[in-house]
């Protein structure tokens, strides 16, 4: 046997070992958030990159989510969603197949508009699918090496072998991120029933008391519920968290209005989620309440079938990252807040 084969033979099995390692301290934490870095780290480190990114299809199968990014514009990306059809990303995984593009400039399949949001320059890129089950649950992507050489084959499998562990942790760890979520649901539940059990007869302290576990729920500084005047044809603030009390007495939102949120929302019927309101056409800003935060969630509060009011919230707290799941369990909050609702009604006549 040559030297040069022992060698490459001795740097293969490390390698191996190597993978095994990481496998166990994958493995060895339940935090999804901490799972995800762990694999996205290791990879990097595995083929010795300067970067790279995890992405997660979200349950439709239509979009990716870069929910691990290292390199230049980081905090940019993360959290980013891009069609799962765009990109090498996406015909990773859509194809169910690995990618060695080590001249993303001329790679047709390459996405270029991923590089203009974090002003990051891809020259090589090696991604992998991430399956578990026979179902593609996510791409792994590595980019530029560290010494500057092409992808090779010895790459596409150490990253392949590494990939199918890491997707089995990443199932694991999703599985009981969502129990736990259910679980947290249950008691914000509870607490909200239990709170109407207990307060019927001051509807203010009660709605108070929701609108505290709203913003602990959605982890924002500024959170409103608003009823509806059947008087004024007006939706006033009820209870509000991080609005001054006087200007809260004061706004009234007239419900043909549609070019405010809460309008729109109660005419509706639907919930409104903007991510961005500077790049939002249907609203207006709020002068009165001057509003910091981009983005806000408006839900409606049904009783009976009829909306009687909106919950409004915004201005998230650093790091939060409102997602479909979310908003789902608003939902479940707004249908609870409806509940109340009808409680207080049946009491008060």
């Amino acid at each position: 046997m040559s030297l040069s084969k022992e060698v490459k033979e001795k740097n293969h099995s490390n390698k191996l070992k190597r993978i095994l390692e990481i496998n166990k301290k994958i493995n060895s934490s339940t935090d999804f958030k901490e799972v995800v870095s762990s694999i996205l780290f290791s990879a990097i480190e595995l083929i010795n990159t300067k970067g790279g990114s995890l992405l997660l299809s979200d349950d439709t199968g239509k979009f990716l989510t870069f929910e691990v990014v290292v390199g230049e514009g980081r905090e940019k990306l993360e959290g980013l969603r891009i069609p799962a059809n765009k990109g090498i990303a996406g015909y990773i995984f859509t194809n169910n197949t690995p990618v060695i593009s080590n001249d993303t400039e001329n790679d047709p399949r390459f996405f270029g508009d991923v590089d203009k949001v974090s002003g990051m320059k891809t020259k090589k890129l090696l991604g992998v699918p991430l399956v578990k089950g026979g179902i593609v649950i996510g791409v792994i992507e590595v980019v530029n090496k560290v010494d500057g050489k092409d992808f090779n084959e010895e790459d596409l499998e150490m990253l392949s072998i590494f990939a199918e562990q890491a997707a089995i942790a990443i199932n694991n760890a999703t599985l009981i991120k969502d129990l736990n979520r259910k679980a947290k649901e249950l008691a914000y539940l509870y607490d909200i029933s239990n709170y109407t059990i207990s307060s019927i007869p001051d509807r203010r302290s009660l709605f108070k008391k929701i609108v505290s576990v709203i913003s602990d729920i959605a982890g924002a500084d500024r959170v409103s519920i608003m009823l509806f005047d059947e008087d004024t044809k007006t939706l006033r603030i009820e209870a509000c968290i991080g609005i001054d009390e006087e200007i809260a007495n004061s706004v009234r939102v007239d419900i043909r209005d549609t070019f405010r949120p809460s309008a729109f929302v109660f005419s509706s019927g639907y919930y409104v989620f903007v991510s961005d309101m500077d790049k939002e056409t249907r609203f207006g800003r709020n002068k009165v309440l001057r509003y910091k935060s981009k983005s806000f969630v408006s839900l409606p509060i049904k009783s009976q079938g009829k909306v009687v009011g909106v919950i409004n919230i915004t201005e998230f707290r650093d790091g939060v990252k409102i997602n479909q799941d979310d908003i789902g369990f608003l939902e479940v909050i707004a249908n609870q807040v409806g509940l109340s609702y009808d409680s207080i009604r049946m009491y008060e006549d």
